[in-house]
């Protein structure tokens, strides 16, 4: 069975939160300060098309809470076997996966896509 590597987990700082960042229809929840949220904020501004709320405050989202799903896609029940040559988390690829409405969204943000993204 294949073991999770907790080194390949990113050690979020007690500064980081979670929020959930809608621009366009598209949602992904994103790791940031409040620091890097307010640069987000401001970046986006005039758009009517974005939204973002702070869910540790809202839910007590924490950071650790986002890799989740991939921790429990990689941890197989006794007796069962992988049939590909990596776990799920490793076939991953950015760009494809959840945080869009409805379905797959087209990218998994963090905050320097955000900032390189055209308002």
């Amino acid at each position: 069975m294949a073991k999770i590597n907790f080194a390949d987990i990113p050690n979020p700082t007690e500064d980081d939160r979670v929020f959930s960042v809608t621009i366009n229809g598209k949602n992904d929840c994103v790791i940031m300060t409040e620091d890097e949220a307010l640069l987000v904020k401001m970046k986006f501004a005039s758009s009517k098309e974005f939204e973002m709320w702070d869910m540790t405050a809202r839910h007590g989202m924490k950071p650790l809470h986002l890799h989740k799903l991939q921790r429990q896609a990689d941890i197989m029940p006794q007796g069962v076997i992988w049939t590909g040559d990596k776990p799920p988390s490793e076939t991953w690829v950015k760009g494809v996966g959840p945080g869009s409405f409805g379905g797959a969204a087209e990218i998994i943000w963090e905050f320097d896509d955000l900032m390189a993204m055209e308002c």
